[in-house]
């Protein structure tokens, strides 16, 4: 006859930690106009630059989204 679970030592136990980021890809920073603006042309060139940059920048953030569901399943 044998006897299961009486040992007197505490039980080992394991942890490991994943850490699950983006991609680096997914990571860049969203620049915004940085040029100096002393015309309206400039003003102009900076909106448009600048909305583009923003529409870029949420394309980005979408990404990230899909990418973080698409990893936890």
């Amino acid at each position: 006859m044998m006897l299961l679970g009486c040992s007197t030592a505490p039980p080992v136990i394991k942890t490991e930690t994943f850490y699950i980021t983006p991609p680096d890809q997914l990571m860049i920073d969203c620049v915004g106009f940085s040029g100096l603006i002393i015309t309206v042309s400039d003003l102009i060139e900076a909106y448009i630059y600048e909305k583009a940059a923003r529409v870029n920048c949420g394309f980005q953030i979408e990404a990230i989204r899909n990418y973080t569901n698409k990893v936890k399943g």
